[in-house]
């Protein structure tokens, strides 16, 4: 998120001529859809399972950037920018939120901590170092080529989790069946 982000803002500025509070409407409307993800994790965790709700909110990333890829300078592309990144960051805070609830449950107490700390390591600290890659992107290949490779590049996370061990669980169970093996599902003995 943070090589499209890097490069995003820029390219509705200076290729779709928006305009400041067209920009902050849109990064509203954006944070609108978030809020809204937020009240809706539970219930459709509920109804679907974790596991679903994470590849299905990591499948939708890509195609919510679609429109900016096909939008023209206008009001109305303005608009279905604007419900891309809505539905964007709906799905960024439900797979996030139900994630870090999967973590959880997997990791014993004694190394939740650990385990937090080390993902939030892991998302934080990569965000300079893409927004450097999206920077050059962005410069060699041009803001829109930049974007495309961003978009293409937000299938990474779903193929990995598909190809994990969570999709076999039986009935999409939050927790992975533990073994002996699991590093963060025992702290006894260390």
């Amino acid at each position: 998120m943070a090589f499209l982000t890097t490069l995003w803002s820029l390219y509705v500025l200076r290729h779709l001529h928006y305009s400041g509070v067209a920009l902050g409407t849109t990064l509203s409307v954006a944070a609108l859809g978030g809020f809204c993800g937020a009240f809706l994790v539970r219930p459709v965790v509920a109804r679907y399972g974790p596991v679903r709700v994470m590849l299905t909110s990591l499948a939708l990333a890509p195609f919510t950037e679609v429109p900016l890829l096909l939008a023209t300078p206008g009001r109305p592309w303005q608009v279905v920018v604007g419900l891309g990144m809505f539905v964007q960051l709906g799905c960024a805070v439900v797979q996030g939120s139900t994630q870090r609830t999967v973590r959880q449950a997997a990791c014993d107490p004694a190394l939740q901590g650990r385990m937090l700390a080390t993902s939030r390591w892991v998302v934080y600290g990569s965000q300079p170092v893409a927004a450097l890659l999206a920077g050059a992107a962005g410069t060699w290949l041009g803001l829109w080529n930049g974007l495309a490779v961003g978009t293409l590049a937000l299938v990474i996370p779903f193929l990995v989790l598909r190809s994990s061990s969570l999709p076999s669980e039986p009935d999409g169970a939050a927790v992975p069946r533990r073994s002996s093996s699991d590093t963060c599902v025992s702290a006894k003995g260390k």
